[in-house]
């Protein structure tokens, strides 16, 4: 009687829970936990559906065999082929027919632990149902093997992207390697050699990857753990390889091949330098968020225990490695007999090679003082240049701090995000730098260019490098940097101590990331560890290296203008030279720059020559901004990232409203110094010039102090 009692009550028709559950579609378990407390109710079961007589004689001869236990005839109901043994589904056939494997049988509170670290902050694989964890790994187990989304379609094709970028720098490098050099990956002794080689098989192992990677978009669906096993057995069976390095000594066979490669006269050195920067950056990426971040998916797939993280891949190497299907012998370590040796042959070269290497050393230090201060010249003629342009802006004080919102925020109508960086935030000037070389170029982009063989950059390279310019302002700071920083300071302002908690330290060290690695190389961090990007830089090349390229190619094109002005004669390098400039699209450059070399009027100084030398003074001053360590942008110390007052966001400061009348008294001022000049000549007197007009449309034209050749002004 009790038990009928504890029993609830058939209330519902047959079938009506099914379909009410299907009309409901899919229901997180802690939404529906959530509804039953509030709305209640009586639990209740569906009706028993009426017996069929027809059907229960259909059944009968099938229950009598089962209660039997007679094996069944063939052709008979129920026969067939018997089910495989449980140990048989270890291994499987997964997508478009490629192997696929069955993740190992573990204890419950093993696989909890193991759960509980991917749902953790600092992996972010699956979903943390909080307090609900334990109900729904009991109610729905297989929502437990699910990972997230965002990690399955971004995270993890971050990490694929980023592996085949480590592959893409280690490939160049190898192809730059002269012949005699390349000879030498065959030799078994050198540990350089040996880890060359290694890396040089990954180009196709990537291919595999992204192979396996592909099959599990295809299947659709939920990403499950067990649908990974393909896709993370192959990163690590290629990078674990080489992780056993560690990263000091990988960084350090980098900087030996850097050495060895450099001794050949026909490797280009800078060149190879970026390379390795970009080689030595990657595996680190690689050992922070490849390695580590991808460790509790292979715990889970190879091992029955749970094991502390830091210590999973020595201390259950031995599960490793049978299941990425390597051994010991496959795996580079740092050897006491190879690092002997090799302390040995240093030592050795050392000694025998000590006074030519003080004599290298010095040259290259007298070069680059000499690099710098040519660097510095121009950047001071650049800025110069840009005080002209902009006055009062406050380009000939930047290193006691200028704040260039007021005065380029009504000029450019840059979008939310800007209004937000902090005018100590370097960031600042150079997103203003920026947007002041992309108007330039819309003119530098009617100018036909041939450049020799020896010249920085071939034509090519040119014409693409100012076609992505625009790409460095729209997708690195207003698409990316902008926007975390909104979100930073929006939750900053909203949430109290939003900045000590672990969402507010990972955005904020991430803006400092994208800081050094988006505009600034040189920008020190100091951060307790690495912490990956949250977006990638997508194809556009390091702009610090593509303002360098820029640089020194206008500064190439600028000596052979100044050498050929005085009779304008043609240059080979630049067929239209003479020509007057032409702006695809007017804009706030354009215009001033018609004011200061007379376009309007045409005037001989409007031609193409002198855009290219305004255009290679900005662009060497944003090169010494970005990539001189003395640069101001470089100063950690007076670095903020956000605007504030007293500790508080500041979301807008007052704007100027009178750029126009400062340009045009700045006009006046140059148009006075250029007659005073000229009465101080009078063997030469310059050609009559009219008297200044100060109307907005059309501003006074200057004496030729602002034109091209003059070095007072470039």
């Amino acid at each position: 009687m009790a038990e009928e009692q504890k029993r609830p009550k058939a209330v519902y028709e047959p079938g009506e829970l099914a379909r009410t559950r299907k009309n409901l579609g899919e229901i997180d378990p802690e939404e529906a936990m959530l509804i039953a407390n509030r709305l209640g109710g009586v639990v209740g079961v569906e009706k028993a559906a009426p017996a069929n007589p027809s059907l229960m004689k259909r059944m009968r001869p099938r229950l009598r065999v089962i209660q039997r236990n007679q094996p069944p005839k063939a052709g008979q109901a129920g026969g067939g082929p018997k089910a495989p043994p449980k140990a048989a589904s270890a291994v499987r056939e997964g997508p478009a027919g490629t192997k696929g494997y069955s993740l190992p049988s573990i204890p419950p509170q093993e696989e909890r632990k193991m759960d509980l670290l991917m749902m953790s902050e600092d992996y972010q694989i699956k979903r943390d149902y909080g307090a609900f964890n334990f109900l729904v790994a009991r109610l729905f187990k297989k929502r437990t093997g699910r990972v997230l989304d965002s990690f399955a379609q971004r995270t993890l094709l971050t990490h694929i992207n980023r592996l085949q970028g480590f592959s893409a720098a280690v490939f160049s490098i190898v192809q730059a390697a002269p012949d005699a050099y390349k000879e030498n990956l065959d030799r078994p002794e050198e540990l350089k050699f040996k880890f060359l080689k290694k890396l040089a098989l990954w180009p196709k192992l990537i291919d595999e990857i992204r192979t396996h990677y592909g099959a599990v978009e295809q299947a659709g669906g939920p990403v499950t753990v067990e649908m990974l096993i393909p896709v993370v057995r192959s990163i690590y069976r290629m990078v674990l390889q080489v992780y056993y390095l560690r990263s000091s000594r990988i960084a350090g066979l980098f900087r030996t091949i850097f050495f060895d490669l450099g001794e050949y006269p026909e490797v280009k050195k800078k060149e190879l330098a970026a390379l390795m920067r970009n080689a030595v950056s990657g595996w680190q990426y690689i050992n922070a968020n490849v390695v580590q971040g991808l460790c509790p998916l292979l715990m889970r797939m190879c091992s029955a225990q749970y094991m502390d993280p830091d210590t999973f891949f020595t201390a259950g190497a031995q599960r490793i490695l049978p299941f990425l299907g390597i051994t010991k012998y496959d795996l580079l370590l740092p050897g006491k007999q190879q690092e002997n040796r090799a302390g040995l042959e240093a030592q050795a070269g050392e000694r025998k090679n000590d006074e030519a290497a003080r004599e290298r050393e010095l040259a290259v230090l007298r070069r680059n003082a000499r690099i710098r201060q040519e660097r510095q010249q121009q950047a001071d003629r650049g800025f110069k240049l840009l005080d002209m342009l902009f006055p009062g802006a406050g380009w000939l004080s930047l290193t006691t701090g200028t704040d260039m919102y007021p005065y380029f925020q009504p000029l450019y109508q840059f979008p939310d995000g800007f209004n937000l960086v902090a005018p100590e935030n370097p960031v600042q000037v150079t997103v203003v730098l920026l947007r002041i070389i992309e108007d330039l170029f819309y003119g530098c982009r009617g100018i036909r260019f041939s450049l020799p063989e020896g010249a920085p950059q071939d034509s090519e390279d040119l014409s693409q490098a100012m076609f992505d310019w625009m790409g460095y302002r729209e997708i690195l700071f207003e698409k990316n940097y902008s926007q975390d920083l909104k979100n930073y300071v929006n939750n900053l302002n909203s949430k109290t101590e939003f900045q000590h908690s672990a969402l507010g330290k990972k955005l904020y060290f991430t803006l400092l990331w994208e800081t050094k690695f988006y505009f600034l190389p040189f920008f020190k961090i100091d951060m307790p560890s690495m912490e990956k990007l949250a977006r990638d830089a997508g194809k556009l090349p390091p702009l610090g290296k593509s303002a360098g390229d820029l640089r020194r190619t206008f500064a190439f094109l600028t000596e052979k203008i100044d050498g050929a002005f005085a009779a304008r004669t043609p240059i080979e390098e630049i067929p239209n030279v003479w020509d007057k400039y032409r702006f695809d699209l007017e804009n706030v450059v354009s215009h001033r720059l018609n004011a200061l070399l007379g376009a309007k009027k045409n005037s001989p100084m409007a031609v193409n020559g002198n855009l290219i030398k305004y255009t290679a003074g900005v662009l060497a001053a944003l090169d010494w901004w970005l990539n001189d360590e003395d640069s101001p942008a470089q100063d950690q110390e007076k670095f903020k990232l956000f605007r504030s007052a007293g500790g508080e966001p500041v979301f807008t400061a007052p704007l100027m409203n009178n750029q126009n009348e400062l340009f045009k008294n700045n006009l006046r001022a140059l148009a006075m110094q250029s007659a005073r000049h000229a009465a101080e000549a009078p063997a030469e007197p310059p050609p009559q010039a009219e008297p200044p007009r100060s109307t907005p449309e059309e501003p006074p034209e200057p004496a030729q102090g602002a034109a091209l050749g003059d070095g007072a002004v470039m």
